[in-house]
């Protein structure tokens, strides 16, 4: 899927809590090498946290129609401010796809060849 094509706008009030989930979950399977006391030790990320990602998740899922369209707002710009690789990262954990870019052998394609048509008889 192209990522630069995501329109937040468009998706519905469950595929934006998805896409928030994944965008915490992989912001936060990150980790960071640290030094402490000389030793290396490896850190947990903590960028869905500082980017109060648990907080917006928190409004998105508000029975209150307001609060869920500036979540929305805030969301598409959290969006935009993340790399292309994170972004990407995000679209392979939910597993969302442009049917339009499979192969034909592809199993979760049902398309038909570009040069078969439909018989009308």
């Amino acid at each position: 899927m192209d990522i630069e094509q995501l329109d937040i706008d468009a998706l519905d009030i469950e595929a934006l809590r998805e896409l928030l989930v994944a965008v915490i979950a992989v912001l936060d399977s990150r980790m960071h090498k640290r030094k402490h006391l000389g030793e290396e030790i490896l850190v947990k990320g903590s960028l869905s946290q500082a980017l109060h990602l648990p907080d917006l998740q928190k409004r998105l899922n508000a029975v209150n129609e307001e609060k869920q369209n500036r979540a929305r707002e805030d969301l598409a710009s959290v969006w935009q401010s993340l790399s292309t690789a994170t972004r990407q990262a995000v679209i392979e954990q939910l597993g969302w796809y442009d049917p339009h870019e499979l192969d034909w052998d592809d199993p979760r394609s049902n398309r038909r060849p570009v040069n078969l048509k439909k018989d009308t008889d």
